[in-house]
Formats: C-alpha cells, sequence, structure tokens
C-alpha cells in the first residue's frame, strides 16, 4: 500500500504540474504495492506504469456504481482495466494491453472508444476482453457501440512473421 505520506507528495507534486499546463502524472508502485487514487474533475490524468515483460498491472480499477470516464487513456499489457462491478460508463477513450486487458464483471459500455492490441510476451496472444460472471446468473456485460479496435504501431512493427492471434473475447 503506498502510504498517506507518498499520498500528500504526489497530490502536491500533481498542484504544481496542473499551475504548470501539465495534464500526466506517472505513480509508480512495486509488484506487491497495491496503488490506488481517487481524482475527478476537468484535466485530471493518472497513469500507473508497468514493464510487461517482468508482471501484471491493473492500470484501472473501478467498482463504484454510474461511474463515467471521458477521454481517458488507460495503457498497460495485461489486466490494463479491471470493471469490477456495478454500472460503469467509458467514453472516447483509449484502452490499450495485451492478455485480457478488459475484464472483470460490471454491466459496462464503452461508446465511441480505440480498443488497441499491444505486442504481447514472446509465444502469448492477444485477448481484448474477459467477462468473469460471478454467478450463471449474472445480469452483466461488455458493450461496444461506434468503437474501433485496431493494433498498435508495436504489434504492427513487431509481430512474429506468422503473425499475433487476437481474439474479441474469451
Amino acid at each position: 500500500m503506498i502510504s498517506a505520506r507518498r499520498v500528500a507528495q504526489l497530490a502536491k507534486k500533481w498542484q504544481r504540474m496542473a499551475a504548470l499546463g501539465r495534464k500526466r502524472l506517472t505513480v509508480r508502485a512495486k509488484q506487491d504495492q497495491e496503488c490506488c487514487s481517487s481524482m475527478a474533475g476537468k484535466g485530471h490524468c493518472a497513469m500507473y506504469t508497468a514493464d510487461g515483460s517482468r508482471f501484471e498491472a491493473v492500470a484501472l480499477l473501478s467498482n463504484s456504481d454510474a461511474s463515467a470516464l471521458y477521454r481517458c487513456g488507460i495503457r498497460v499489457y495485461q489486466d490494463t482495466l479491471y470493471a469490477k462491478s456495478n454500472r460503469q460508463f467509458y467514453r472516447d477513450c483509449r484502452i490499450s494491453g495485451t492478455v485480457d486487458f478488459i475484464f472483470g464483471d460490471a454491466t459496462t459500455v464503452f461508446q465511441h472508444c480505440d480498443v488497441v492490441a499491444r505486442l504481447p510476451l514472446r509465444g502469448q496472444q492477444n485477448t481484448i476482453t474477459a467477462q468473469s460472471l460471478a454467478t450463471a446468473a449474472s445480469a452483466t456485460g461488455f458493450s461496444f457501440q461506434d468503437c474501433n479496435i485496431y493494433a498498435d504501431d508495436d504489434l504492427l512493427r513487431g509481430a512474429p512473421a506468422g503473425g499475433v492471434e487476437t481474439y474479441l473475447g474469451r
């Protein structure tokens, strides 16, 4: 868990950056740390960076009800967006990753979003969604409305000769 002192440091850093007109903040955490934040307001951005070759990293976990994200970029490798539960709405967002990079058990609508497959590790395939129903009776799912699904430049340039298999879901 990131300490309260570190969160306060990040908040001060964000305030300085916002005063200068910058709109990007990178939060780095070790593999065994939980990294979370709560932000609201115009122009706020949070980025959690991780090396895809070392470990999985959830860039955004959302379990709030009736949450809405607008014009957000969410980019990691495996397990990028964890739409854990409740109702969620994403509009004009760019979500990229490799393995199960949009997953969870939420009722989620993606509208006018870019869904981007990245170059996975050698021997892996891309799977965009992994809907994990909590029970067989769950009435949840992912709805993609007027979204673009495409390959990132790193996948186009770095794919092996046989290509990389990419699936919409499992």
